[in-house]
């Protein structure tokens, strides 16, 4: 089993409570250590005290995309989590790390799945829609 250690990660916890997005972000930069087995990988991320922040498996099955240039968005129920490295080679290291222990990775979606997982995006152009019902009644919207 290879680890893998990545300093300098943020956390942005999302969630969907009674319909309504709640963020939480980690302060303080975090340490993301990665355990590497032929079809999952271990993902553990600690404080500067070494105590556990967030533990999960990513496997084939496990929900989850890139974002952007250096994050990395992984939903487990109904709960996401945003990974959001120092630096651009520091999340392609972790990417094909995942990429090798996930087998088959389905990583690039196309431009409407994408949008269709971004959660936070979404879900605040909802919220303006119903908030704003009145502008958009007997319209039609793309």
């Amino acid at each position: 089993m290879a680890v893998s250690v990545f300093p300098g990660v943020r956390l942005l916890s999302i969630g969907d409570a009674n319909g309504d997005i709640q963020r939480h972000s980690e302060q303080q930069p975090l340490r993301l250590e990665v355990k590497s087995t032929h079809d999952a990988a271990l993902i553990n991320l600690s404080n500067g005290e070494e105590a556990s922040v967030f533990k999960c498996s990513v496997s084939r099955e496990t929900e989850c995309s890139r974002v952007g240039k250096q994050s990395f968005i992984i939903t487990l129920g109904c709960n996401s989590v945003l990974l959001q490295f120092s630096s651009p080679a520091d999340f392609q290291s972790f990417y094909n790390l995942l990429k090798n222990s996930r087998g088959h990775f389905y990583g690039y979606l196309s431009q409407q799945q994408n949008m269709m997982q971004d959660y936070v995006r979404t879900g605040t152009y909802q919220r303006a829609i119903l908030q704003n019902h009145t502008d958009f009644k007997d319209k039609v919207t793309a």
